[in-house]
This record gives structure tokens, C-alpha cells and sequence, in this order.
């Protein structure tokens, strides 16, 4: 094998040459695996991102050639600054981005401090709270629209037995209610994940520093406040980058759930980008959503990315 590798057109390489052989080699090996993850992600991420940019400069009915599309310049983004529809989805997707990144933040962070003490079924609360995330979010839309039926909903019917019928209601047929109980629905999914990372920052917490600020007298609320908190900024930051960016993606659950109803209450930007471009027929102008939505992700993206990268490079 090796007078293989040294003989070239039947010349015996010299061993600067056979080295670097080896070396040229172990460069482009990584590449070689590389290659086809990168291939693969170009022609389904990279490429349709391209084109959005591309097709929201155009009318197109997205059905016919492209060729017949015409072009229009910025309209689509001007005309996306007057349309109500528009502007109510983003309302919305404003409440989605507090509520679904303080629910399950502060939901994920009480549980991963309480399964901190010494609690016998800790591991089991652990997988019961996880298993939500497993599961699709369809499904649990789909789950969820049973619980909050109005005549056999497993919530209208926990508040009848407790005597407070008046509080039962049809929760996602009204339009003050909907929007929240679809959102109560996102956080049972998500707290899950939340819980585990910061389950596990609390376990990079080095015990000599709580025990030393035990010794110096310092009560739970002074160490949670000054040295857990403050201990805990990267993964607070990474969950929180995460729920920020799911909320502002939030698709599958609530087309599941209400289609956006009732009356637009619930609708969101990605749903609305779906309607345009798809039953509406207007491919130019849902582009022009993505690409809004597609910047607006990267902006609270990369904060997250850079720290990943740094976190990497410590390693």
C-alpha cells in the first residue's frame, strides 16, 4: 500500500513528497464529509431563501411561469405597511413574542431550581415535564383543541366541578381568549426544553462558591439573586433567543388549533405569509412577508449564534 502512495508515473516520491500527500489529504478530507450536509443544505435553505429575496421584488400568481411574473420593485413591502391584516398579525405575533418567552422562561427556570433540592422523584418529574417535547406540534394543537371544547373540553369541565360554571366558555371560538389559550397550549410544549438547559447551567455552578456565600451567611433569595442568576446569563440567553425566535415562526399550532380565527385574533406573520402566497394565490407578496420574517429572525438570531460560538471556542 505504501509503494503505492510513493510511486507516481512510475517515479518513487521522495518523503518531502510522500508527507505532503498526507498533508493535502487530511485537508480535504473534512470537506469530503462536508460536502454532502452542505450540498443538502444549500439547495433546501440557501436556495429558496435566494429566491424569496428574488420573487418579492414580483406579481406572481406562484402557478404560472416566471416568466410571466411582473415586476413590481418594492410595492409589495410599501403595500405591507398599509394592509390591517398585516399589522394585526404582527400585534400578534408581538403578544406570542412577551408571552411565549416569559411563560416558559419563568415556568422552565421555577422547575430547574426546584428539582435542584433534594426531591426523590426528581428524575421522574424530569421526564414527565420533558415529554411534551416530544411531541408534534400538530398533535398537541390538535390535543389541546379537545381540552378547550366547550361542551366536552376537559378544562370547562374541571371548572364546572369545582362550582364555576360561569368562567366556562367556548376558549378558542372568542376572540379575547383564543389567541391566549393557544399560546398557554405552545408554553405546556416548550417549558420542557427550557427546564433542561437551565437545569444543566445550574449544574455547571461551582458548589464551592453557594458554600462559600452560605458561610458568609447569605439566605436562598441573596444566593439565587446575586450568584445563581448572575451564573446563569448564557443559557438564559440562549433560551430565551430561542423562544423568541419559535414565537416568531409559530405556524403548525395555530393553524392546527383556529386557522387564525376567529375573525383574524389569532392570525400571526407566518400564517399570513401561508394564506398569501397559497390560497390567495400572491407569491410576490408572501415572499415579501418571508423576507420581512426571515430578517427579523436573523437580527435576534445572531446574538444567539455568537454566543454558541463562543461558548465552543472555550471548549
Amino acid at each position: 500500500m505504501e509503494q503505492k502512495v510513493l510511486r507516481q508515473s512510475g517515479k518513487a516520491l521522495s518523503p518531502y513528497h510522500f508527507f505532503h500527500v498526507i498533508k493535502i489529504r487530511k485537508k480535504i478530507t473534512p470537506y469530503i464529509f462536508i460536502f454532502p450536509a452542505a450540498l443538502i443544505f444549500m439547495t433546501f435553505v440557501i436556495f429558496p431563501t435566494v429566491q424569496a429575496f428574488r420573487i418579492s421584488l414580483f406579481q406572481w400568481n406562484g402557478i404560472s411561469p416566471f416568466q410571466t411574473a411582473q415586476y413590481v420593485g418594492l410595492s409589495n413591502y410599501q403595500e405591507l405597511i398599509s394592509d390591517r391584516l398585516f399589522i394585526n398579525a404582527a400585534k400578534n405575533n408581538v403578544i406570542w413574542l412577551v408571552m411565549f418567552t416569559l411563560l416558559p422562561v419563568l415556568l422552565g427556570l421555577g422547575i430547574a431550581l426546584l428539582l435542584e433540592l433534594d426531591i426523590k422523584v426528581k428524575n421522574l418529574l424530569k421526564s414527565i415535564i420533558f415529554l411534551p417535547t416530544a411531541i408534534s406540534l400538530v398533535v398537541a394543537g390538535i390535543i389541546w383543541s379537545f381540552v378547550y371544547d366547550p361542551d366536552f373540553g376537559v378544562l370547562n369541565a374541571i371548572l364546572k366541578s369545582m362550582e364555576l360554571e360561569f368562567l366556562a366558555r367556548g376558549w378558542l371560538g372568542r376572540s379575547e381568549t383564543a389567541l391566549f389559550a393557544i399560546i398557554i397550549a405552545a408554553t405546556w410544549i416548550s417549558t420542557g426544553m427550557c427546564m433542561v438547559i437551565l437545569s444543566a447551567g445550574l449544574k455547571g455552578i461551582p458548589p464551592e462558591i453557594m458554600e462559600a456565600a452560605r458561610a458568609d451567611g447569605a439566605n436562598y433569595w441573596q444566593l439565587l439573586r446575586h450568584i445563581t442568576l448572575p451564573l446563569l446569563t448564557r443559557p438564559l440567553v440562549i433560551v430565551v433567543a430561542l423562544m423568541i425566535i419559535n414565537s416568531l415562526k409559530s405556524f403548525d399550532i395555530v393553524y392546527a388549533m383556529t386557522r387564525g380565527g376567529p375573525f383574524y385574533s389569532t392570525d400571526v406573520i407566518a400564517l399570513f405569509m401561508y394564506r398569501q402566497a397559497f390560497p390567495f394565490l400572491r407569491a410576490g407578496y408572501g415572499s415579501a412577508v418571508a423576507v420581512i420574517l426571515f430578517t427579523i429572525i436573523l437580527l435576534i438570531a445572531l446574538p444567539y449564534i455568537r454566543r454558541i460560538t463562543e461558548r465552543t471556542a472555550e471548549y
